[in-house]
């Protein structure tokens, strides 16, 4: 890694996670040996079957299984939960990991396009987004704030609760989302949102 991006005086910054592996020793971290694909197991405790399968397979076979494709997302989340491990051990004045609990509505879109980034950023904090600075942020805050109304009315509100009364075999997820939009807009859009606007800018209306 260090050769491509020019050599130690170019990459100072960058650390090797096996170097601080052999640094502490096995014995130390009590692990059979520092291999790579042993510490997310025996140091971080991932699964052991899912490791083993996917670093056994044969990855020069194309296409990819699902298995493998799911590997090689999580690679770098095995490889960064790894490396902050090994410095935890070896610096332990480090600050602890950022542990939030709540997930934002750009937390749950960052988790369907890129696993990897969610998990990093839930772990060890760091932005998801990178914005031009000339870019609004309004629609964008908007758009949070809609979504947290929404999740708590939902939460309170007996007509969203009635729409899941039926068995799961007679529940029609296509009905029951066009029934919840109709709900979140007569209940919270069109009152809190739209009819204000509209009051204040009647032209709007004919929009």
């Amino acid at each position: 890694m260090l050769k491509y991006l020019g050599g130690t005086e170019r990459g100072k910054n960058i650390t090797c996670t096996y170097k601080i592996a052999q640094q502490i020793s096995k014995e130390v971290l009590g692990t059979s040996n520092l291999k790579l694909k042993t510490l997310p197991v025996e140091l971080c405790h991932f699964p052991k079957d899912r490791m083993e399968n996917e670093q056994k397979s044969d990855w020069g076979k194309r296409p990819l299984t699902r298995e493998q494709l799911k590997y090689a997302k999580m690679d770098t989340v095995y490889l960064a939960s790894v490396h902050r491990r090994l410095l935890e051990l070896s610096e332990p004045n480090m600050p602890p990991l950022n542990r939030q609990s709540s997930f934002s509505v750009t937390d749950v879109r960052v988790a369907f396009e890129c696993p990897r980034l969610f998990y990093l950023n839930k772990r060890f904090g760091g932005k998801t987004l990178f914005l031009p600075k000339d870019r609004p942020l309004a629609i964008g805050n908007t758009f949070h704030k809609l979504a947290e109304e929404f999740i708590t009315q939902a939460k309170q509100e007996p007509q969203f609760k009635d729409l899941f009364q039926p068995s799961v075999e007679k529940l029609e997820k296509e009905a029951i989302a066009s029934q919840i939009q109709n709900l979140f807009y007569s209940l919270i859009f069109f009152p809190n949102y739209l009819q204000p606007t509209i009051q204040k800018n009647p032209i709007q209306r004919k929009h």
